[in-house]
């Protein structure tokens, strides 16, 4: 849905806004896209001039569309939906990460937002990417992901266990977590996931060195306690 762009589409790789508001008093509007919203963020994405805020904007009033839109059946709009938010969560990673590298720079301005606010704001979409459809497992391991990169391991290992309720044949997500309780020397909780990986890849060499550090994790355990 997000990569569709009908007969829209070179007018905005092309950037010719002025073109295009010409163009679209003689053309209808496009099925999945009534109120031009999706152009106009589109449009807002490839800007010259950074904006996250126009970006913002315009892709919540297509998700608005999206909501009541007729060209789609009602099983489908909450994933468009999930969908659009999804994008809006990657995007302001790019944000971020370009004010931070901005930041580094010798020429950075002090006062620019390091990128942490606009990571919060991700953040914040890519949870609502995963209210409006759950199943969107793309928008758990980006929310996860995110969370790792800011050193939040505990909340990326909530998001990954909510992923395992819809994809529960997730290997990396199983290895995943199984690390991260063994490295909180939680050996019992990682067992549950060494398992499960080991159902999905009995001979997958990482496996096998789970059950070690399993076991070596499990010994360290009961000797602490002793002390």
């Amino acid at each position: 849905l997000i990569g569709s762009l009908g007969h829209e589409d070179v007018h905005v790789r092309e950037s010719n806004r002025e073109l295009f508001v010409r163009l679209k008093a003689l053309l209808p509007a496009p099925e999945l896209d009534p109120q031009w919203h999706r152009v106009d963020a589109l449009f807002a994405e490839r800007s010259a001039q950074y904006n996250a805020t126009a970006v913002e904007n315009a892709w919540k009033a297509y998700a608005g569309d999206l909501r009541e839109l007729p060209a789609l059946r009602e099983a489908e709009r909450p994933v468009a939906e999930g969908l659009v938010y999804l994008r809006l969560g990657r995007k302001f990673v790019e944000f971020a990460e370009s004010n931070a590298s901005r930041m580094r720079s010798p020429w950075g301005d002090e006062e620019e937002d390091d990128g942490s606010g606009l990571r919060e704001t991700a953040a914040q979409f890519f949870r609502h990417s995963m209210q409006v459809c759950p199943q969107l497992s793309e928008a758990y391991r980006e929310a996860a992901k995110l969370h790792e990169e800011t050193e939040d391991l505990g909340e990326a290992a909530a998001i990954r266990e909510k992923l395992l309720k819809y994809v529960p044949d997730d290997f990396d997500t199983q290895l995943w977590l199984a690390r991260y309780y063994l490295e909180r020397d939680e050996p019992d909780l990682a067992a549950v996931y060494t398992a499960a990986a080991r159902r999905l890849k009995p001979r997958d060499s990482q496996c096998l060195v789970l059950g070690w550090l399993q076991q070596l994790t499990k010994i360290r355990c009961l000797t602490k306690n002793r002390k």
